[in-house]
């Protein structure tokens, strides 16, 4: 499950105001529905591979208690990261294709 994901669905969940466990459940983690339950998102998430800055963002969110609102926008910056990831390596990847190609045909026609 990439990030965009989590955080929408952990948004949802908060959102309905579901309990930790039953989020991590319904978004397919049981791993963090076993460690979430009476522990903060934040502490959760923290031993789970999200990105500290994340962790932090999402901390911040539960002490100013817009958790909900703070998911979403994380999840939103996290699709435009990996849109941009994507180009990056479409841009990356062209011309090492174009250079083969150039390199095989006339191998090919020779």
């Amino acid at each position: 499950m990439d990030r965009a994901s989590l955080y929408s669905g952990l948004s949802a969940g908060v959102g309905a105001s579901l309990g930790l466990p039953r989020i991590f459940e319904s978004l397919g983690r049981p791993e963090l529905a076993k460690k979430s339950d009476g522990r903060p998102l934040s502490e959760v998430l923290a031993g789970a591979g999200v990105p500290a800055i994340d962790v932090e963002v999402i901390r911040a969110g539960e002490e100013t208690g817009r958790l909900e609102e703070t998911l979403k926008e994380l999840a939103e910056r996290a699709r435009v990261e990996s849109l941009l990831r994507r180009k990056i390596m479409n841009a990356v990847l062209y011309p090492i294709f174009v250079l083969h190609a150039a390199a095989i045909i006339p191998w090919v026609f020779a």
